[in-house]
């Protein structure tokens, strides 16, 4: 995938860094990816990930409504849903009681170097299907409402 003047210093790069990577092993993967199923592939993710995200956004809208503001809901694995009715002090309990519950989610005041103004969540859904995304959900509005 270089350009032809970049395959000589990148091989010699490549030597001196990793000498453990299998010459079969990247071989199959140039071959997977020259006969096109690596495109195939990711094709068949993007739409998986759409359902999912388009599963937690709606679970998200439902079970938080207003109480919530979700951002980066168009790319990724992941969204950050901020809690401005509760303080990032806040983070902690809710994630142990998340946990409780069966539900992982993490505390977006460990991303700052100074507090954010209020509580927020990073929630992902790279692995889960729609009815565990929507049960998660579910708990985790249970354990909001509570707090």
């Amino acid at each position: 995938v270089l350009p032809p003047s970049l395959v000589d210093p990148f091989l010699r790069v490549k030597y001196l860094a990793d000498r453990h990577t299998s010459t079969l092993v990247q071989l199959v993967l140039s071959q997977f990816i020259a006969q096109g199923h690596f495109e195939r592939h990711l094709r068949q993710m993007r739409k998986r990930n759409e359902k999912r995200r388009a599963a937690l956004l709606c679970a998200l809208e439902r079970e938080l409504g207003a109480t919530a503001r979700v951002d980066g809901a168009n790319a990724g694995l992941h969204v950050v849903v901020w809690l401005p009715h509760l303080r990032p002090a806040d983070e902690p309990r809710i994630v142990e009681r998340a946990a409780r519950a069966g539900v992982g989610v993490y505390p977006l005041s460990h991303y700052y170097a100074a507090t954010p103004a209020h509580a927020g969540l990073l929630l992902g859904y790279g692995s889960l299907d729609e009815p565990q995304i929507e049960a998660g959900v579910s708990a985790l509005g249970a354990v909001l409402r509570a707090a």
